[in-house]
């Protein structure tokens, strides 16, 4: 019986199997020849659970085709540091920098690596001439210092960072006279620019300064007569002494907030300057900061700042008691000196060729040197009472002045005072006792060795101060 039953249950596992292999024969076949194709679908994953709603497939790849950085699907924040783009969150993306500032428009990344692919020698990014590298130099800090350049550069970026370390500093007189140079873009990471940096480098017109720079060092920009304009950034609290002297292209300055000082010459010389505008900040301005400045036709100062103001475009100390500086590009043809003024600045008139007549109130006790030095339409000057000192050259080649008076209160005249006066026919002392003139400056400061002169006879003053004694100090005791 049980032969039975073994032998029944063998023919009906062999039926099935028959029955199974048939049937799948015969769908090969019917599909094969009516071209029949199981159908597929496209999965969708309106959870955003990167599974298929329909078939629960995982959906592993984030997509970020707004290049906001989160994926499209289950706006996670996508990482290209992080992934290989096989895991949500973490999908690569090729860098783009539209903006040509050598950072990725999507993640941030710094891209250091100019491309030319148009073979002009200019980095299709940036237009940074490929003809040049940087020479660099490992500071103390383990930070670069761009020190010098090889080859012909004419539009020069200084990168953020080289060989993963930052670049903080230009270094003194690394573009010096470099006379190709046009532009000059300077990365973020540099905090200073050093000494002569980019001295004589007559054909840069234009220069980016990041809001890293702190400090510009002295004769930086000095000569580069074909810069227009300089953005100062609010990071720079110093502007070194003959920063941009001689920069005769250039139309206006804006001295930020965080300026506290301006050296001595930092701007002078600037032919085509007309605005100045001085921050809050700005405690010192050194010695004929804004001289020569023949256009120069406004200086304002903000309110807030302590040290300095501005009076009807011209500069004072904050108390008033210093006229620093005339704009002397101005067209008036007169000027009375507020009566609040005790020192006339050294230059602070100097090269003004509009004033015909100045008035100097009895307030003002000394002038100082170059104070009026080439104001070649000046025709007369009346030094008050309350003067009691004239620097050296103060009216020096003031080619029209035929006429001074100086007050009964000076004692102390400075060399060439009124030297190359060409036309000058009258002198006239209001106390004509015990003159000196002496040629060793220390024995002017001492009132010492001078030899006594004659100046009762104004008609004959005028050659003591051309001829005689041009280049010899006076005292008075």
């Amino acid at each position: 019986m049980k032969k039975k039953i073994i032998f029944l249950t063998l023919i009906v596992v062999f039926l099935i199997a028959f029955t199974l292999t048939a049937c799948s024969l015969f769908e090969t076949t019917d599909n094969k020849d009516n071209n029949y194709v199981i159908e597929e679908h496209e999965c969708i994953d309106a959870n955003s659970d990167h599974k298929c709603d329909e078939c629960s497939e995982i959906l592993s790849t984030c997509v970020d085709n707004d290049n906001n950085n989160k994926c499209d699907i289950c706006n996670k924040v996508i990482n290209p540091e992080t992934g290989d783009g096989n895991e949500p969150g973490e999908e690569t993306h090729d860098c783009v920098d539209a903006n040509n500032n050598h950072k990725c428009d999507i993640c941030n990344d710094t891209l250091t690596t100019c491309i030319d692919e148009t073979g002009d020698n200019l980095c299709d990014i940036c237009g940074a001439d490929n003809n040049y590298t940087l020479v660099y130099g490992l500071k103390e800090d383990y930070t670069y210092e761009v020190t010098g350049y090889k080859g012909t550069p004419v539009n020069v970026i200084i990168p953020s960072t080289y060989e993963n370390k930052a670049v903080t500093s230009i270094g003194s007189w690394a573009f010096e006279e470099c006379t190709s140079l046009t532009s000059v873009t300077i990365g973020n990471s540099v905090e200073s620019i050093g000494e002569g940096a980019f001295y004589y480098c007559y054909k840069l017109t234009s220069v980016t300064i990041p809001d890293s720079v702190t400090s510009i060092g002295e004769v930086a920009f000095a000569e580069c007569y074909s810069l227009t304009s300089v953005t100062i950034p609010d990071s720079v609290t110093s502007i070194g002494e003959d920063a941009f002297v001689g920069c005769t292209s250039l139309t206006s300055v804006t001295i930020p907030d965080s300026v506290t000082s301006i050296g001595d010459y930092a701007f002078l010389a600037c032919d085509s300057l007309t605005s100045v505008t001085i921050g809050d900040s700005v405690t010192s301005i050194g010695e004929r900061a804004f001289s020569e400045c023949y256009s120069l036709t406004s200086i304002n100062v903000s309110k807030n700042n302590t040290a300095y103001k501005s009076i009807d475009g011209n500069l004072y100390t904050k108390d008033g008691k210093t006229l620093i500086q005339y704009a002397i590009g101005k067209t008036e043809t007169s000027f009375i000196i507020p009566d609040t003024v005790e020192s006339i600045g050294e230059d602070a008139f100097a090269s003004c060729d509009s004033l015909v007549a100045i008035t100097i109130p009895d307030s003002v006790k000394s002038i100082g040197e170059d104070a009026f030095f080439f104001c070649d339409k000046l025709t007369s000057v009346t030094i008050p009472d309350s003067v009691t000192s004239i620097g050296e050259d103060a009216f020096a080649e003031c080619y029209s002045l035929t006429s001074v008076t100086i007050g009964n209160s000076v004692t102390s005249i400075g060399s060439y005072a009124f030297c190359n006066c060409d036309k000058l026919t009258s002198v006239t002392f209001n106390d004509v006792d015990t003159w000196y003139v002496v040629y060793n400056s220390s024995d002017w400061e001492n009132k010492t060795g001078g030899t006594q002169v004659d100046v009762s006879t104004p008609t004959n003053n005028d050659e003591l101060f051309m001829d005689s004694y041009c280049y010899y100090y006076w005292y008075k005791e």
